[in-house]
């Protein structure tokens, strides 16, 4: 048994170990290989809520390879932050409407439409430009807003 297979199938969990792949080299990091001083850098930074979370997938932006900036995945919920000049990124995955690709000259974003109560507004995960990776999560995103409930 995978441990796709010990999961609900329309769950979130499921649907990151599904298509999003470990690939370290990309700095996309899927549990349970996610590093523990890059999980820790990552909480410490900007990812407290995450603390006492299950995180699944641990995507690194930085250059550094330190995970300073990036994002975390939960069953629920992510947390992002694409550099320390703005505030970090909690979003709920039953609140993502939308999600399309810009590309930009140094970046790739994914844009997320997330509801807000009566409101939708935007927030952005910035990916660098070259890079396919944004593929993965933009897929999530989009099969995420499939689930039920």
């Amino acid at each position: 048994m995978t441990a796709v297979d010990s999961v609900h199938p329309d769950s979130a969990e499921a649907l990151l170990m599904e298509l999003i792949p470990h690939a370290p080299n990309l700095g996309v990091y899927v549990d349970p290989h996610i590093p523990a001083k890059l999980l820790h850098n990552a909480i410490a930074d900007y990812a407290p809520e995450m603390a006492s979370r299950k995180v699944f997938v641990l995507l690194d932006l930085t250059l550094l390879k330190n995970a300073k900036d990036g994002a975390l995945f939960g069953p629920d919920m992510m947390v992002f932050q694409n550099n320390d000049l703005e505030q970090p990124q909690i979003v709920a995955y039953r609140d993502i409407v939308g999600a399309q690709r810009k590309r930009g000259f140094f970046t790739t974003k994914l844009i997320l439409s997330v509801n807000s109560g009566r409101a939708t507004f935007e927030t952005a995960l910035n990916f660098p430009s070259g890079t396919k990776t944004y593929r993965f999560f933009q897929r999530f995103f989009e099969a995420v807003q499939l689930m039920p409930g």
